[in-house]
Formats: C-alpha cells, structure tokens, sequence
C-alpha cells in the first residue's frame, strides 16, 4: 500500500508541476514592465591606456556597444512613489570611478538617482528617490506579505545586463539569516541571473513579495529579502554593516576578527552618503590594522624581535638581490621569503626586469637601460611603470580577445611614503577605468635601479586596504644594496631633494672618489683602495648588506656589511668583504652560540691563514673592537680577502696586508 500510496502522491506532485502559472496576465504584466528599471552607470574610457593595437570593439553586440550606459542591477517602484534595490547594487562607500548611478525605464529614458531614503547593508535593501521622475496616483507595484511556499512567484529583473526579463519559479523554503536569525530569507526556484539583483520576487498578481539579492553557488535556489523587512530601519536612517576577517598580506598566522558598523542619518544624496561612510570605513580598517600592530608590527609584542628567531635575525645578514619580505608563517614562524618563480625579462641596452609575486601582491626589481639614468625612474614613474607591462602580462579582455597595454600611461595621483627605518617609497596610482580598477605601486631606489611593490585591484580595495597593507608590509622589506661601480656613482649623485628623503642608514652610505683611490663608508665600517692594490674600474661591484640590532629598546637597521670586488670578467679578480658580527647572547640557539665562539676563537678558517676553495684563495681574519673584553663582547669583524686562483698564499697575505691598512672599523 506504501508504494501505491507512494506512486499516486509523485504522480499528483509532477502534474501539479506542469500547470503551473508560466507568465503572467497580460493587465499584470503592463504593470510591472512600467515599473521595474535597470540600473545603470556611464561609461568610462580609458584615456592614458596605450594598446599594442585599436580594441576590437566591433566584437561587442551592438545594442551593448552603442548604449552610453553600463547595467548593474535591477530596481523597482512601489505604490508609496519610492524606488527599492539591493544595497550591493550601488556603491555606499569606497572610491569608484561610477559617482552617478542612474535607473532607466521601459521606454529607455534615465533618471539619477537623488536622495538615499533608507537603507541596509545586511538587509541589503536600498530606498531612494530619482531626480525628475514624476510620480502619480496609480503609479508603482503594491506589496504583500503574505506567501505560500510551493506557490508561483517570478524573477523580475535585467538579467545579464541584457534588459529586463521575468521567469517563473516556486517559492521553496524560508531559511534564517545566517549571523542571528533575525529574519528569514526566501528561497525561490525561478532563475535568477548577474543583473536580477534589486529586482522584485512578485506573485502573479504582480504583488512584490521579495527584493531579490542573491543567488546559490551551487543550485538553482535564489535568495530575496522579505518585502516586510524594508521597514526594520529607524525613520531617518540608514545602517552600513559588514562582518570580516582581517589579513595582512604578510601575517599569515592570524585572521583579526573584526566589525564595521555605521548608523547616520537620512535623506542624503548618494555622493554625502558614500563621503561619510567611506571615511568611517576607513578608518575603521585604520583602527583594524593599528590593533594588529600592537602585536605584529615592527614594535609589537609577538614581533621577531620578541619571538624564538630573534637571534637569528639579529646575528645574519643576507645577500640575495631580490629584496625579501620577513613574514610570520601559519605555524607562526618568522621568516624571510622571496618569490618561488623569479622570472627575467631583458630590456633593451643591458636593461632587465626580475620579477615575481607572492601574498597577492608584485615583486619586481628594475634596472634600467644603460642610456637611463636612475634618477630618471623616480622622477618619471611612467617610464618605471612601462618597463612592467610586458613582463607582468597587463592586458585588456575585449569579448575573448586578450590586448596587451603597453603603457598605462602618467599615473592619476603620485605621493611618498615613510616606512618605520625612515625609508621613502614613491607611491603611484594608474588608472584602469575600464575594470574601475588601480594599478598600485611602492618604488624604493636602489643602486641599480628601483625595487617595486605592487598590485592590481579594484579601485574600492586598492583605496581602502590595499595600500594600507602595502604600508605595513614596507617595513618589513629586507633589500641588499648592490652594483656596480659606475651605478653607485648615479646612486651618490642623485639630486638633493632625493637625497634628503633617504633613511639614516642610506645616508651612512658614502663614496669618495680620486684619480687612483677610492673610499667607501657604510657608518661603522669605511674602506679605502688605491688601484695599485686592487685594479678597480666601472664594472667593479660594491655589495652592502644590512641587520637587524636593538637601540635603545628600538629595533634598527645598520649597515653591517661591505664588500669590494673587481669584475669577474678581469683576469686579476680580488674581493674584500668586512662583515660585522653582533654576538646572539648567552640565550641564544646552541647553534649560534657555537657560531659565535669559532669567531671569537678563530678557529679556522678565521685563523688569519690562507685556504684553498674551487678556483680562488682565500684568508679570513678576525678583528675586535678596541679595547674588547672577551666576555662582554658585543660585536666582533670578519675580515674575507679573496684572489682567483689557487694556493696563492703569499699573495693573499700580502694582498690582505695592503687593504688592512685602508680599513677603519668603530
């Protein structure tokens, strides 16, 4: 009996199905098609872009290419003369290069909107008003809220851009709000597409009983906010919410939960209502990454100064030339990192391009061409930005056709930045108005070029946290200082206004040049040759390496390594290297401490004797500070003097002997 009962009940189940109401009355449908309107925004172009070719907007359908409006959304017109779409339609806060939103009717005329009346961000419902609409008795769709689940309802709205379309469906099921089950939302069957959201969920009398919001990822099963709920804001206001999870880009191990929540008061234009609440906004992620610091920033308790590596980090210095991002990882440990895939695009007259990305953001290091000077990156960030496109692939998507950009073009706003070591970063914005979009930069100058910071977002993003990530995320950049000769000359050269903004440890640095010598001072260590101890000319290297210490209970930089090499395309090839060592303490890793006690012990190969390693001769000596007590050592030098070829040990010594007396160490 069970499965006859079973069979008839599936039976009766599928025909009701087929007789459902698939379009509705033709008095109703009048009805709603007056008044259900798209919402669109103007257009923009481009103007600074340059393409490797003419786009090929012949490929965009022509009602799309011809309309000087862009769809987003849907809204829609009630009896009481006010118009209602979903919150997330239209930009309540955040930059965007869409000020003006408008609604377009039936007969394809546009109105703007004018004053917000009322809104919600968790609700997700927006009531406003349109400048020049005339409103009148008869005018609008009527509400109600009383629904049967299982019943016919329809998805009103301008689906995939491509006007306004009604589909029929059931209303499904109820479910709660996901954070406290204030109110439930409605499930529906009837399809929903990008372009619906705004749009009314009505019943085939047309009454509206829902605005439609979203959709489900993984099924047929749409989402709209009870029309009954448009009424849960106070009168005169309007509430923005959101509920998040901060990360910064190099904070792995740690999600900081946070709330923005923002109640003002209305009617306000939308232009008032998106100042007021993108100021709020901001500061709120402001405040957000200031509690961060308060336990990851350079100062924070659980920085790496703080943690079980800080010995660690105190006691190396490292030497790659891509600068490194120091990060706390998900096992919260901290460390230093570069990208995996460290890619090389050649610029024209020996100029390159090293680049790479990781935590979402770009990594480049730019050396110019030779007939560039370097002043010339950062005083013109076009050319610096021009030198990216390629590499970095940047391009335009034109209905399946990808356009590589050659140039971005000046960028929109220019300003500089003071990480927490007194380091300047100039600072670019490029536009990309046709994904209202910005192309952000972070350029440090460096001896042979610019190291560069960067990332693609959307302009609402990159305005309100990405470049407040990037600003953390500086100071804990850890570049080398390298190059050759003839680039440390246009790096000591640069002009004053440039100079001026350099970090106390960039100032350390300094070259005197004469006719046969050469002197070099990094702060605590300065080196002096002549030519006829160590044939220096252009393609002759000079290596800089920095540490980390603690001041004063400040962490600092200090240059704590110089290194001198002649080119290694030269026959006679020597090198000096003068390292300054800080001991790691007597709480330090066994491993540290056994490091430091070679040193301190000069146990070989820091006994001032010559050793053979692959093709060269090398001898290391050890060096103390004046006065230096064994036990209280702070700080001890490495002395490295290297000559290709091998078992040259009385040319080592005598090599070493002469560079000796030209260094002075504090």
């Amino acid at each position: 009996m069970k499965k006859i009962v079973s069979y008839f009940l599936s039976a009766f189940v599928a025909l009701s199905s087929i007789f459902a109401q698939t379009s509705l009355d033709n008095d109703v449908y009048k009805k709603v098609s007056a008044s259900v309107f798209e919402v669109v925004v103007e257009k923009h172009e481009d103007t600074k872009i340059i393409y490797e070719k003419e786009l090929p907007l012949e490929r965009i359908p022509f009602a799309i290419r011809n309309d000087k409006y862009m769809p987003i959304g849907t809204a829609f017109l009630l009896t009481d003369g006010s118009f209602y779409t979903a919150a997330h339609v239209v930009n309540l806060y955040g930059e965007s290069v869409y000020d003006k939103y408008f609604v377009r009717d039936v007969n394809e005329k546009v109105y703007e909107i004018d004053k917000i009346q009322a809104f919600s961000e968790r609700r997700d419902f927006i009531k406003f008003s349109a400048k020049g609409f005339k409103f009148s008795k008869g005018m609008g769709l009527e509400t109600d809220d009383n629904f049967e689940l299982n019943s016919d309802v329809f998805s009103v709205g301008n689906a995939l851009g491509e006007g306004i379309v009604i589909r029929n469906g059931s209303l499904t099921s109820q479910t709660y709000e996901q954070k406290n089950g204030d109110w439930k939302w409605l499930r529906f069957s009837a399809a929903a597409s990008p372009g619906n959201s705004g749009g009314p969920l009505i019943k085939p009398d047309g009454k509206v009983i829902g605005i439609i919001t979203m959709k489900s990822e993984n099924e047929n099963l749409n989402y709209a906010l009870p029309i009954k709920e448009i009424n849960s804001e106070k009168a005169g206001t309007g509430s923005a919410f959101a509920d998040y999870k901060y990360v910064l880009p190099n904070i792995l191990s740690y999600k900081h939960p946070r709330k923005f929540e923002a109640t003002i008061t209305l009617p306000k234009t939308l232009a008032e209502v998106n100042k007021e609440l993108t100021q709020l906004h901001k500061q709120n992620i402001i405040d957000c990454v200031n509690e961060m610091k308060k336990d990851y920033g350079i100062t924070g308790a659980k920085c790496f100064d703080n943690s079980q590596e800080k010995d660690e980090f105190f006691m190396r210095t490292l030497g790659v030339t891509m600068p490194l991002l120091i990060y706390h990882n998900q096992s919260g440990v901290w460390d230093y990192a570069r990208p995996n895939n460290i890619q090389t695009y050649n610029l024209e007259e020996n100029g390159y391009v090293e680049y790479g990305s990781m935590v979402n953001y770009y990594f480049a290091r730019i050396r110019p061409p030779d007939s560039v000077p370097l002043k010339e990156l950062i005083i013109n960030p076009k050319k610096c930005t021009d030198y990216l496109t390629k590499p970095f692939n940047l391009s335009r998507n034109v209905y399946g056709e990808q356009i590589n950009i050659l140039s971005l073009g000046e960028p929109e706003k220019s300003e500089t930045y003071v990480d927490y070591f007194g380091r300047t970063w100039y600072v670019n914005y490029y536009a990309l108005d046709f994904a209202d979009a910005l192309f952000m930069t972070f350029s440090l100058p460096l001896p042979t070029g610019v190291f560069l910071l960067g990332t693609i977002s959307t302009r609402k993003s990159v305005t309100a946290t990405n470049y407040i990530d990037a600003q953390f995320m500086t100071d804990f950049i850890y570049p080398r200082y390298g190059g050759k000769l003839k680039f440390w000359r246009q790096y000591f050269s640069l002009p004053s206004d440039i100079r001026n903004k350099f970090s106390v440890t960039e100032k350390q640095m300094s070259m005197k040049e004469s006719k046969d010598s050469l002197s070099l001072s990094i702060g605590d260590i300065t080196l002096s040759v002549s030519k006829k101890d160590i044939n220096y000319n252009d393609e002759s290297a000079i290596t800089v390496r920095t540490g980390y210490d603690k001041i004063d209970g400040k962490v600092v930089i200090k240059n704590r390594n110089l290194v001198f090499t002649t080119s290694t395309t030269e026959a006679d090839f020597k090198s000096v290297s003068i390292l300054q060592v800080k001991n790691p303490g007597a709480n330090a890793k066994e491993t540290l401490i056994q490091s430091w006690n070679q040193l301190v012990n000069q146990v070989s190969p820091y006994n001032n004797e010559p050793y053979c390693q692959e093709s060269y001769t090398y001898l290391d000596k050890i060096v103390y500070p004046a006065g230096f007590d064994k036990d209280k050592l702070e700080y001890l030098y490495i002395l490295t003097f290297a000559i290709e070829g091998q078992n040259k040990f009385d040319e080592i010594k005598k090599f070493a002997e002469n560079i000796e007396k030209g260094i002075t160490l504090k």
